[in-house]
């Protein structure tokens, strides 16, 4: 017992010797940085705006906008202190966007340096913003200041709407695997206010390709298994919105004549919440096979794009490699726009509400 508290003592000594040698933030004597955006310049520099919420009395929160221009994020970080009254503690972001001329040059030395600094989160969010970061920081009017505002955006998207997961972590992933590129979401400006206008897809680190928001549920079913997704399809005859969404989806790859065939495989069940014509539940059974085929042509479309720009977001690549004897990368990436890649869509709508 006497030994155990010795070592018990000198771990407590061991501790406070080594915090009293670490360096101290007092809160009151640092911004945090919650939100952070990066446009390309002139001469390939880099403009970065940080935003740092600050307390001016009880129950009022102004958010103070500090702005540099340098060759390189670091540099950035060095004069935007130069500008502050207190240290700016720009390592606690909950958001980072990038502005979509930057995004097109290559992000991978505007993120890279996010995986070395062990104070940023797996789930720090990146965005890409079609226009100016700037403007889409400096247009927030919240009282939950811009940070959060923006956070909660993409996070409430992501929980109820058509925004696949998409985080530091699964970007980082992407990179990494070189089987699979990443995606983002695309931000914009809309009557002065940011808002999720899309998608933005990447050949490895380059900014390719953009869809609109009302597209990108058709990519979230193909991409991962959602919770409480939407689908809405409009025809001739009526318009329908399917809600609370449920869905998995499989993907199988087989060998047929040399080389790779894939199926993607989506089942998902919902609730009718809109439905322009009457006696929706006796036309369950119609809705469910027109949804269907709705589905099945979209995202025939949207694959064959990602064919034609030889994009992979859908990670098919890493599929064929665990499914298909003698995976050969070179091969695959040069028949992967030509592979057949089928469809199948499996729909159960489960209510119709309690209009009929």
């Amino acid at each position: 017992m006497g030994r155990n508290y010795v070592i018990f003592i000198l771990l407590v000594v061991i501790s406070m010797a080594v915090n009293y040698g670490m360096p101290k933030k007092v809160i009151d004597q640092v911004q945090i940085v919650t939100v952070a955006g990066h446009d390309l310049a002139e001469n390939d520099k880099v403009k970065t705006t940080v935003v740092a919420p600050f307390f001016a009395k009880e129950g009022e929160l102004m958010d103070l906008l500090y702005t540099s221009t340098a060759s390189s994020i670091y540099k950035n970080k060095i004069k935007l202190n130069a500008q502050s009254s207190e240290q700016l503690l720009i390592a606690k972001e909950e958001v980072i966007l990038y502005n979509q001329d930057l995004a097109s040059k290559g992000l991978e030395d505007y993120v890279s340096y996010l995986f070395r600094d062990p104070s940023m989160g797996a789930d720090l969010l990146l965005a890409v913003v079609e226009d100016s970061t700037e403007e889409v920081l400096s247009s927030v009017d919240s009282s939950k200041g811009t940070g959060i505002y923006i956070q909660e955006l993409l996070e409430h998207n992501t929980r109820h709407g058509h925004l696949p997961s998409a985080d530091l972590k699964v970007f980082g992933a992407a990179l990494k695997s070189k089987r699979r590129d990443p995606f983002l979401p695309l931000l914009a400006l809309k009557e002065g206010k940011p808002h999720l206008k899309g998608l933005a897809f990447f050949d490895d680190d380059k900014l390719v390709d953009t869809i609109p928001i009302t597209k990108a549920g058709v990519f979230r079913l193909l991409y991962e298994r959602v919770d409480d997704g939407q689908y809405n399809m409009t025809t001739s005859d009526y318009k329908i919105s399917v809600q609370n969404i449920e869905s998995s989806r499989n993907i199988d790859a087989v060998k047929k004549g040399g080389q790779p065939e894939v199926t993607i495989s989506v089942r998902f069940k919902g609730v009718v919440r809109e439905f322009s014509e009457a006696n929706a539940t006796k036309k369950l059974p119609e809705i469910e096979k027109a949804v269907e085929k709705d589905f099945r042509k979209k995202a025939k479309k949207m694959v064959k794009r990602f064919q034609e720009l030889n994009i992979d977001p859908l990670h098919i690549e890493g599929y064929v490699k665990g499914q298909v004897r003698k995976y050969n990368k070179k091969q695959f990436k040069q028949a992967y726009p030509e592979i057949p890649i089928n469809i199948q869509a499996d729909v159960s709508i489960t209510e119709s509400g309690a209009r009929n």
